[in-house]
């Protein structure tokens, strides 16, 4: 009986000796070479209120993927491209019965975000928002008019937008052409 007692506490000291001897493959003195980048929080530009885009003679249709009968529109004369790489934009969406609905907003392609700056009044005059910040730009939204900006007119990687003509040029084309299940873009909204 004490020789299975003795078996049986040798067999449970195994794991603690086991912890504590070192791992002949890991040396302790071996760090890694690769150090993070430091991340800092990418800084954007101060933002001042374009025109209120009151004449429809610069607003830009676009159709979005989503079955709705509002009508989407960028304003022409609001479209910038800033140094921190922020497209900027007015956004007109208009109702059937002509009700319309104006922001102002950023758009950031290599993180998938939009911000709106402001909101139209019905006198046409801005007024900022309260507290703007970033947000991530959703699918499922329900005009879905942030991802085809994203996809087929701001972020595409299927033509070169360096400046918001390029952007006009796109907006007067339809936006980019693709075939149906075409994979290229570099949307992080794909397969959502």
């Amino acid at each position: 009986m004490k020789r299975v007692i003795a078996a049986l506490l040798a067999v449970c000291a195994m794991p603690v000796l086991a912890v504590e001897s070192p791992n002949p493959f890991v040396r302790k003195e071996d760090k890694s070479r690769y150090v993070e980048p430091e991340q800092k929080p990418q800084q954007e530009l101060e933002v001042a209120l374009p025109a209120f885009p009151d004449k429809t003679s610069s607003w830009l249709r676009f159709e979005t993927t989503a079955v709705t009968k509002n009508r989407f529109f960028i304003d022409r004369d609001s479209l910038s491209i800033g140094e921190d790489g922020v497209i900027r934009y007015a956004l007109i969406i208009q109702s059937p019965s002509g009700v319309k609905n104006v922001s102002f907003e950023g758009m950031r392609c290599n993180s998938a975000e939009i911000k709106q700056y402001a909101w139209g009044g019905p006198d046409g005059q801005w007024s900022p928002a309260r507290n703007p910040q970033w947000q991530v730009i959703r699918a499922d939204r329900m005009n879905g008019q942030h991802v085809t900006l994203m996809e087929q007119y701001f972020c595409t990687t299927d033509a070169v937008i360096r400046k918001a003509s390029d952007i006009v040029r796109l907006l007067e084309k339809g936006g980019v052409s693709r075939t149906p299940g075409d994979s290229t873009s570099r949307n992080p909204l794909r397969g959502f």
